[in-house]
């Protein structure tokens, strides 16, 4: 006899493309709620930057839910994940997954069953000091599959290293995919590209006006620079700027993206492990 399994709805696409809208508008239509697999939209504080859209009315969750300089794993994630899914079903609500991180939303729809590795200081420290390059080859070495998989994510690089140094195992052959839990419903959403850069156009510029750069000066008066949540676009720019003394920053906010600032395009398709045109679930 077939099992039931639990409903959800997760959407997926790049930055810019609507995927929030859409998430709230089926929420308010079908009493959901809204769970995050941002891996940047975790932190507290990171929040002009990581384009952070709350509304009042709707629960969110997995959002501001750590430090910026405490752990969180992929392991962390899907134990979350799924705590909080259940709470939802339990409600008699909609769970409405969010990509997001292609990685966090491919383990929770594929029930990835990913071990547990206590971070390792002293290999992190070592392997903080070579390039992304010099980082793929060694994983390539050890682990072509996952190289090729993670592409120049430099914090993604470092922890598959880890787990193998960890474990004496592939990174991939960890990730075991398990039966689904869920009966997913997966909607990708898609917009024209000349349509797409522009709304991440007006997206950065508003970024800058809303205050970025004095958010990251916020958050570099409690935390280090060179942790690993500020290197992800738009922080790590913004940081690199500042320690530099550049005249570019003024103490009032910018009308819009400054010219050093990566290129628009980047901010929205090309950060390896966002939700990605025409390969949601294949990609990460």
């Amino acid at each position: 006899m077939a099992i039931n399994k639990p409903k959800i709805i997760v959407i997926v696409g790049p930055t810019g493309s609507g995927k929030t809208a859409l998430a709230l508008a089926l929420a308010h239509a079908c009493g959901g709620e809204i769970v995050s697999t941002d891996s940047r939209q975790i932190y507290r504080g990171m929040d002009i930057g990581t384009g952070k859209e709350i509304a009042p009315d709707i629960p969110h969750h997995l959002i501001d839910i750590v430090n910026p300089d405490e752990e969180f794993t992929l392991a962390d994630f899907l134990d979350r994940a799924k705590k909080v899914i259940a709470d939802i079903h339990a409600r008699g609500n909609v769970p409405i997954v969010v990509g997001g991180t292609g990685l966090y939303v491919q383990a929770l729809v594929e029930n990835w069953d990913i071990p547990a590795v206590a971070p390792n200081a002293e290999l992190r420290a070592e392997l903080e000091k070579k390039s992304v390059a010099e980082l793929q080859k060694e994983l390539a070495a050890i682990d072509p599959e996952e190289a090729e998989r993670l592409g120049e994510g430099k914090r993604y690089l470092i922890r598959a290293l880890e787990m193998w140094h960890a474990t004496g195992k592939k990174p991939s052959d960890l990730k075991k995919k398990n039966e689904p839990l869920y009966d997913a419903l997966v909607v990708g959403v898609d917009i024209p590209r000349e349509e797409l850069y522009q709304r991440i156009d007006a997206r950065v510029d508003n970024m800058f006006r809303r205050g970025l750069v004095d958010e990251v000066r916020g958050l570099l008066q409690k935390y280090p620079a060179d942790l690993p949540a500020f290197r992800t676009i738009g922080y790590r720019e913004v940081i690199e700027e500042i320690i530099k003394g550049s005249g570019e920053l003024p103490e009032e906010p910018l009308g819009a993206a400054p010219d050093w600032f990566p290129s628009r395009q980047n901010v929205g398709t090309g950060r390896r492990g966002e939700s990605e045109r025409g390969a949601p679930l294949e990609r990460a």
